[in-house]
């Protein structure tokens, strides 16, 4: 349980920091974010 717990710790500030980064890119070069993005999502997952 502890184990998990902090799993849960690590990789939610993860998640939420790339997802920020995502949209921060979108807005930055609408035609360029995929794949920077999706290469950081598909590699938390």
């Amino acid at each position: 349980m502890p184990k998990l717990l902090k799993f849960i710790i690590v990789i939610i500030p993860i998640i939420s920091f790339s997802t920020l980064l995502v949209i921060f890119q979108q807005r930055l070069k609408p035609q360029q974010w995929f794949p920077v993005g999706d290469g950081i999502l598909y590699g938390i997952m």
